[in-house]
């Protein structure tokens, strides 16, 4: 897995690249889960693709703190910019979480990009919850589970070690393999200038991505390329109404759901989630 940085741009964005040969297909990692900690599934793509993917700019090196200003299409916009300086043909197009809502948001974009749409347990909120969501004040939305504790964890470790073993006792990590978990303490940290290690993805980028969830349906009805679904059969997040839902709007797209899994499910079982992109690409 190499790594390349984009100088001369907004906050120093980077990408990384597995295997070179094969059929395009871009990657792109969910909220505070970058790139590399997702190996396990990526290498077994890139027997196959050529696996390559922009890093969400909340890991870019001096991107500083979010704004009011960024929404989740800023993300997409990211994709958008990415791939056409790439100068390539249409990508392969594979989301995980807000990674899948962004990589979707850009094809309804610019489906000239993209050959084929992968969204991998999408953040897909139904329509009546996301109201009531949108409704809520910062205040309220700060005082969500997924919230409060992403701003009150730590984000600070004397060692990758420290940072695993916190994590394993962490419901969110239970289903991952060793390696995935190993996998999170490699890429999941950045060595700071204190000799200590830090989470790659801050904390500050995480919450906001909580509070700023989008509304999505009008926009994957008018997806243009055929799209594969992928669920976690446990996943807390895309709930069964929001399958079901996306299920008849699109009852042309492709739906897989994959036992014993949540919503960290390419995480939680890369090979198998690595199997049904390459069964069904």
């Amino acid at each position: 897995m190499k790594k390349y940085l984009i100088e001369n741009s907004e906050g120093n964005p980077h990408w990384f690249e597995l295997n070179k040969d094969g059929p395009r297909l871009h990657f792109y990692h969910a909220n505070g889960y970058p790139f590399g900690t997702y190996r396990q599934m990526l290498n077994k793509l890139a027997i196959k693709f050529n696996v390559f993917g922009l890093g969400l700019r909340a890991t870019w090196k001096n991107i500083g703190h979010p704004s009011n200003k960024i929404t989740w299409m800023t993300y997409a916009d990211d994709l958008i910019t990415f791939l056409d300086s790439t100068n390539s043909p249409p990508v392969i197009g594979v989301g995980h979480s807000i990674g899948a809502v962004s990589t979707m948001l850009a094809a309804s974009k610019r489906p000239d990009l993209f050959s084929k749409l992968i969204l991998i347990d999408p953040v897909f909120l139904p329509t009546r919850l996301w109201t009531i969501y949108k409704l809520a004040p910062i205040k309220i939305k700060q005082r969500h589970p997924f919230i409060s504790k992403t701003l009150t964890r730590p984000e600070i470790w004397r060692s990758s070690e420290e940072c695993i073993d916190f994590h394993r006792q962490k419901k969110a990590f239970s289903r991952f393999p060793e390696k995935a978990l190993a996998d999170f303490g490699t890429y999941g940290l950045i060595h700071n200038k204190d000799n200590n290690f830090k989470l790659a993805f801050p904390k500050d980028w995480e919450a906001h991505i909580y509070c700023t969830i989008p509304y999505v349906w009008s926009k994957l009805r008018s997806v243009q390329v055929p799209i594969l679904g992928i669920k976690g059969e446990l996943s807390d997040t895309l709930s069964i109404a929001a399958w079901n839902k996306w299920k008849r709007l699109r009852p042309e797209d492709t739906f897989v759901e994959l036992p014993n899994s949540g919503h960290l499910v390419p995480l939680e079982a890369p090979e198998e989630t690595a199997k049904a992109i390459i069964t069904h690409t």
